[in-house]
């Protein structure tokens, strides 16, 4: 994990996602923009524990990176994705109000890559991730709290 802290996979987060989705919005196909509104109903159903909402969002951030076109973008989503599972379950499991926040950033993303709204698709990813933050705070995950370490007495998820 390369000694990476919370802090460290948020602000990687906020420099790469709202390019990806102002890209997405610009450059979907049909099929990519079907894929990724499946992705969010696939989150917005609720169905599972953390674990499977964990793996819907991450669903999601792979969708629209496949709608991005552009296949760094999936080589950089990978690894960001891996370091950001652990916190973000902590933070569905803490933060009452998580799930319908990602659920409502989802909703939005998707209506501006399906408007073709590049800059409303990055101004919400932007929020987006914002929000991830203020979860990490609302959950009482020290943002220099290394990603391997075990998070705020919360088992990590691999």
């Amino acid at each position: 994990m390369h000694r990476a802290r919370v802090v460290d996979v948020w602000e990687a987060l906020q420099a790469v996602q709202p390019g990806i989705a102002a890209a997405a919005a610009e450059r979907r196909s049909p099929a990519s923009l079907a894929k990724l509104e499946d992705a969010a109903r696939r989150f917005a159903a609720r169905e599972g524990g953390r674990e499977v909402a964990v793996a819907d969002v991450a669903g999601f951030f792979d969708a629209l990176s496949d709608a991005a076109l552009n296949p760094v973008f999936n080589l950089l989503n990978e690894p960001l994705l891996r370091l950001l599972k652990p916190s973000l379950a902590v933070i569905i499991d803490r933060v009452p109000q998580a799930r319908s926040r990602i659920e409502a950033a989802q909703k939005e993303i998707v209506a501006a890559v399906k408007a073709r709204d590049a800059k409303a698709a990055d101004e919400w990813m932007t929020r987006h991730i914002r929000d991830f933050r203020r979860g990490y705070e609302v959950a009482g995950i020290a943002l220099s709290t290394e990603v391997g370490e075990e998070l705020g007495g919360a088992p990590a998820l691999s």
